[in-house]
């Protein structure tokens, strides 16, 4: 096996796969070579990404379900969302398609390597990095590393700091109990405990659906707790009975610790562990697709990527929101409901994709109750 690489990309996940097809599909970078170092087959739906976009999303084929209509829902409303009014629309795209589909298009370039082997360290000199795997030693100009260590996010929660932890079940319903032309970006209508809690539906047909469990919380809760939240939750759609198909359990660090200071002249961290994910919902897809296109511009230069790829602006906003979450973590869905109740939800969701102007910006956070308004206050005094 080539022991040097132009590019190493460590972690064969969402990240790693876009920023490898990026790589190939470029003309100017057509003859480069890379290795990719993943431990996983990828052969399994491990989880379901979802985003929202009006700009022609290239890859079709790969969306397994689209909505025009969707929902948010609280204790004491329910605010319809029309995608359409902006030429939106909410797309779904599971693991598994996502994988099959870019995998095989990788891997049939005679310059690409497919390694599967554990990482076990990244190092960099002068004029080339170091990556160390259970299959041996290899070396490139740049490394790309997905890979999250335990230390980094030890490190992580010295800063505003939650997960974002949900188990989903794909069920299948005796009843039809779900509308197939909506689904339920926020059910909020959920006992809250002491912290944010709310259902995710991607009603797939009237009997078909994923149905998520969230929670914004510093830890996990008891495996029955989330069990018993979405029978409940089933039974009170009038499901009446049902079969769990597919199950799906994840976290997502909720921070705004600088990732970026992690990276060096020749190590470049990419997906989660580049800070990637959105601090405040968690969304990673669409936003991965924006900072691979940077990372590209950048290599067909020459150049290596800019250490800081997100507007700190939006990270400002992120930060208070988790510091109000964090001291007072049952407020999440009084926060939501000023949010969609108050504003338009298509400039909520921009707002939440980082698509909105400064101005927009001041009238979303002057819409806040007076006393949001002082609780964010103290958070930035803070």
């Amino acid at each position: 096996m080539i022991t040097r690489y132009d590019f190493i990309i460590c972690g064969g996940g969402l990240s790693g796969l876009m920023l490898a097809r990026g790589i190939i599909r470029d003309k100017s970078l057509i003859n480069k070579t890379i290795l990719i170092v993943e431990r996983e087959d990828k052969n399994t739906n491990d989880r379901t990404w979802c985003f929202w976009e009006n700009k022609g999303f290239e890859d079709w084929d790969l969306v397994h379900k689209t909505w025009q209509k969707g929902f948010y829902i609280s204790k004491n409303f329910k605010k319809s969302i029309d995608f359409s009014s902006n030429s939106y629309s909410y797309k779904m795209i599971r693991s598994i398609d996502f994988y099959a589909s870019y995998k095989a298009e990788i891997i049939s370039n005679p310059n690409v390597q497919w390694l599967k082997s554990k990482v076990e360290s990244i190092n960099q000199d002068t004029d080339r990095a170091e990556v160390v795997t259970q299959s041996g030693t290899f070396w490139s100009q740049v490394v790309f590393s997905s890979i999250v260590t335990p230390e980094v996010l030890h490190r992580a929660q010295n800063h505003p700091y939650l997960l974002q932890h949900f188990l989903g079940w794909y069920v299948e319903t005796t009843n039809k109990c779900f509308d197939s032309k909506s689904m339920v970006l926020m059910d909020f209508s959920v006992d809250q405990g002491e912290n944010t809690r709310f259902m995710y539906v991607l009603p797939l047909s009237e009997s078909k659906a994923l149905v998520e469990y969230t929670l914004f919380s510093k830890s996990w809760l008891p495996q029955k707790e989330y069990t018993k939240a979405i029978d409940s939750y089933l039974k009170n759609l009038n499901s009446g009975s049902y079969k769990i198909i597919e199950t799906e359990k994840n976290a997502i660090p909720m921070t705004t610790y600088p990732f970026y200071k992690n990276n060096r002249k020749r190590i470049i961290h990419i997906g989660m562990a580049g800070g990637w994910a959105k601090p405040s919902s968690g969304f990673t897809f669409y936003r991965s697709i924006k900072f691979i296109d940077e990372i590209l511009l950048c290599l067909k230069s020459n150049s290596l990527p800019s250490n800081k790829m997100v507007k700190s602006r939006f990270l400002f906003y992120d930060r208070m929101l988790l510091k109000v979450l964090e001291k007072n973590n049952r407020l999440g869905r009084v926060i939501f409901d000023d949010l969609f109740r108050n504003n338009s939800p298509i400039i909520v969701l921009k707002f939440l994709s980082q698509e909105t102007t400064f101005f927009q910006e001041l009238k979303i956070l002057s819409s806040f109750s007076n006393k949001m308004k002082w609780l964010f206050f103290r958070a930035l005094f803070r």
